[in-house]
C-alpha cells in the first residue's frame, strides 16, 4: 500500500458506481473502482493492482472459482472477498471459495458495517504479512552477513543492530499471537484438568490425557515464544528452579532422543523456591543443554547428559555434565566472550553463553565451566536463595501450617476463603471457579471492572484474581480504585493475563509489585499463587 489510500475493485452485477456502498467506501478514504464485466475487472487489476477485490461469485458467464483464480493470479497478495446470495447454492460457492484462497465472504442483502469490518481485517492481515515477510528477509540477510564477516567486529555490531531492530518487530508480532492463543489454551488446559480429576474410564480417560498433554505442548510453544521476545531485565517471581530445568529439557526432549542423548537428573529433595525469572532461566538451561547436545552428537553420534541440583549454603546450584569432547584450556578462557564460538561457520553466532552469563549475573548468581579436553564438560549455574519481599523470615512458604488462619485449613492449605475472579472469558472462568470451589473456597465472578467494583462494595474478599485487558473498565483502572480505597486488598490482587509481552502491560505489572500469572498457566501454579496470597494475609 506504500502510504497510498487502499484500493478496492468491485465486480458485482448489483453494485453501481453511484450506489450507497460505492460512495460510503469512497467517503472512508478508499480508492474504489467498479468493473461492469469480468473483462473490465482484469483490465482494472492490471491497471491499479487493487489491495481488495469484492467480487460477485455468480457473474453471468463465469463461475466464482474461475473469477477467484483469474483475479488472484494477476495479484496474488490481493484479499479476495466474495459476495453471494444467501441461499444454499450461494453459500456452498462461498465456502468453496474460502477453501481456495478467498479471505472472507458477505451475503446479500449486504450490510455496510459488516463489509467495512471485513475490509479492515483484510488490510490488517495484509499489513502483518508484509511486515512479517520483510522481517524474515531482514533476519536472513543479517544472518548471512554475520556469518560471512564475523572477523570484522565493527561490521558484526552493525549487523546485530539491524537484527535487534528486526527482532523488536518480531516481538510485537509474537506478543499479538501469544495474546490471541493464551485465553483459549488456558481454557482447554483447565477443562482438561477437571476431566482428568474425574478419572474417566478406558478410552475416554486416555483421550482426555492426550488433550491435556497436547494443550501443555502448545502452551510450551507459546511460553517459548514469549521467552524469545521478552526483554533482558529479569522479571522475578517466587518459583521452583527445577521447573525451569525440566521445561528446557521438555523443549529439547525429542531432539535429544533423536540424537541418542540419554539424560539423567538428580535433584536434592526439598529444594526451596527462590526469586527468579523463569523464562530467562529456561533460556539459560536450554542453551547449555543445546550446546551439550550438539557437541556430543558431532563428536560420536550420541552421549550422556547428567543434571544435578542441590543446595549449597544460601544458594542453589545446578550442574550439567556431558561426556563430549571437552574444551581446550585456551578456549575455556574465552567461552563466555561475546562473538566467540568454536562451531562451524553458520552454526552459531557466539552470543549464547555470553547472554546466559548476563542473565545469571542479573539474578545475582554466577555461571562457570569445568572441562578437560577429551573427558567431557560441566557447566555450573549458582543462584542465591531469595524470599519474596516481606516474607524473608519464613523458612519455606510451602511449610506454613495455617496456625491462626481460621477454620477450614488443614494440611498446610488455606481453604474456605472468599475469592473474586474478574475476567470477561466465560469459557476460562467457569472451569476456574469449579477448581477453586473444589478447594473449599467461595468463588464469585465479575465479567468486567464495573461489575467487580460493585461486588467489592458488597463483599470483603480475601483474594482477587483479575485479567488486565477487559471491555469497559479494565484491570488497570479497577486496581487503581481498589488501591485508593483499600491498600490491603490491593496487595491481595493476583493478575492473570495473556498479554505479558505488551510493554504497557509489563510496566503496569512491575509497578504494582503484585503476583501475576501468564496465561496459559497450570492449575498447580494457580493454586500456589492463591495459597501465597492467603498466607500473606494470614
Amino acid at each position: 500500500m506504500n502510504g497510498q489510500a487502499p484500493s478496492i475493485l468491485i465486480l458485482d452485477r448489483h453494485i453501481r458506481p453511484d450506489g450507497t456502498l460505492f460512495n460510503e467506501l469512497k467517503a472512508l478514504g478508499y480508492l474504489v473502482i467498479a468493473a461492469e464485466s469480468v473483462d473490465r475487472s482484469f483490465e482494472s487489476v492490471h491497471a491499479i493492482r487493487p489491495d481488495i477485490i469484492l467480487a460477485d461469485l455468480q457473474m453471468p458467464g463465469l463461475n466464482g472459482l474461475a473469477i477467484l483464480e483469474a483475479l488472484t493470479e494477476v495479484k496474488p497478495e490481493a484479499a479476495f472477498i466474495s459476495i453471494t446470495d444467501n441461499n444454499p447454492e450461494g453459500l456452498d460457492a462461498a465456502v468453496e471459495a474460502l477453501e481456495n484462497g478467498a479471505f472472507a465472504y458477505c451475503t446479500r442483502p449486504l450490510n455496510l458495517k459488516e463489509i467495512q469490518t471485513v475490509i479492515r481485517h483484510a488490510l490488517r492481515q495484509q499489513r502483518l504479512l508484509l511486515e512479517n515477510q520483510g522481517l524474515v528477509e531482514s533476519i536472513q540477510q543479517s544472518y548471512t552477513e554475520l556469518s560471512r564477516e564475523v572477523a570484522d567486529r565493527k561490521r558484526t555490531e552493525e549487523v546485530l543492530a539491524e537484527r535487534t531492530a528486526a527482532l523488536a518487530t518480531l516481538g510485537e508480532l509474537a506478543s499479538e499471537i501469544a495474546h490471541e492463543l493464551n485465553n483459549p489454551l488456558a481454557a482447554v488446559m483447565t477443562f482438561a484438568h477437571l476431566l482428568k480429576s474425574q478419572e474417566l474410564p478406558g478410552v475416554a480417560g486416555e483421550d482426555v490425557e492426550k488433550i491435556f498433554t497436547e494443550a501443555q505442548r502448545a502452551a510450551k510453544v507459546v511460553h517459548n515464544l514469549l521467552a524469545f521476545a521478552r526483554r533482558n531485565e529479569p522479571d522475578k517471581a517466587y518459583a521452583d528452579v527445577v521447573g525451569a530445568v525440566d521445561r528446557a529439557l521438555s523443549l529439547k526432549g525429542r531432539e535429544l532422543s533423536a540424537n541418542k542423548i540419554e539424560v539423567k537428573t538428580d535433584y536434592e529433595s526439598g529444594l526451596p523456591k527462590t526469586m527468579v525469572d523463569e523464562h530467562q532461566l529456561t533460556q539459560v538451561f536450554l542453551n547449555i543443554i543445546a550446546n551439550a547436545d550438539q557437541t556430543m552428537t558431532e563428536h560420536r553420534g550420541g552421549g550422556n547428559l547428567w543434571i544435578r541440583g542441590w543446595r549449597e549454603g544460601s544458594s542453589l546450584r545446578f550442574s550439567f555434565r556431558d561426556d563430549g569432547p571437552g574444551i581446550s584450556e585456551e578456549n575455556k578462557e574465552k567461552i563466555f566472550d561475546p562473538f566467540f564460538t568454536t562451531k562451524k561457520e553458520g552454526k552459531g553466532t557466539g552470543l549464547g553463553l555470553s547472554m546466559c552469563q548476563r542473565m545469571v549475573r542479573a539474578h545475582g548468581g554466577r555461571i562457570w565451566v569445568e572441562s578437560i579436553e577429551g573427558e567431557g564438560t560441566t557447566f555450573h549455574v549458582e543462584l542465591p536463595i531469595e524470599r519474596p519481599e516481606g516474607l524473608e523470615g519464613l523458612e519455606d512458604l510451602e511449610g506454613l501450617d495455617g496456625t491462626g488462619a481460621g477454620e477450614g485449613e488443614k494440611g498446610g492449605k488455606i481453604k474456605g476463603r472468599w475469592i473474586l475472579v474478574v475476567d470477561d472469558e466465560a469459557v476460562f472462568t467457569d472451569p476456574l471457579c469449579r477448581i477453586l470451589s473444589r478447594e473449599g473456597h467461595v468463588v464469585e465472578v465479575a465479567r468486567d471492572g464495573e461489575e467487580a467494583w460493585r461486588a467489592i462494595g458488597r463483599q470483603r474478599y480475601e483474594c482477587i484474581l483479575m485479567d488486565v485487558r477487559m471491555p469497559g473498565m479494565g484491570g488497570k483502572e479497577l486496581y487503581r480504585r481498589i488501591k485508593e480505597n483499600d491498600e490491603g486488598l490491593a496487595r491481595r490482587v493476583i493478575f492473570a493475563t495473556g498479554d505479558t509481552l505488551n510493554p504497557e502491560t509489563q510496566e503496569f505489572l512491575e509497578s504494582t509489585g503484585n503476583a501475576w500469572l501468564g496465561k496459559p498457566f497450570s492449575v498447580e501454579e494457580l493454586e500456589s499463587r492463591i495459597q501465597e496470597c492467603l498466607a500473606q494475609q494470614a
